[in-house]
């Protein structure tokens, strides 16, 4: 089964490859979100797990489904096995 950490860290990746794709500094992201540029930065590099609310606006920002980052997470967990 998935520990937390991994997933935090999977799901922080996830979220800096798709804010990168659309061209967003940090800045720019926690302005568009409410949320502190240092804030998301502690979310894409795993040490930050963030609430369900709080996702769903980095998704929404984003583009992105946030079921993917699941499905994402899962996926690279089974190919560590």
């Amino acid at each position: 089964m998935i520990n937390e950490k991994f997933f935090a860290s999977s799901l922080g990746k996830q979220i800096r490859y798709a804010r990168m794709k659309k061209g967003l500094s940090l800045e720019q992201l926690g302005e568009q979100t409410s949320m502190s540029p240092n804030f998301i930065g502690r979310i894409e590099r795993g040490t930050s797990l963030p609430k369900s609310f709080t996702l769903y606006k980095l998704c929404k920002e984003l583009g992105i489904n946030p079921s993917f980052l699941f499905i994402q997470a899962e996926k690279e967990f089974k190919e560590q096995i």
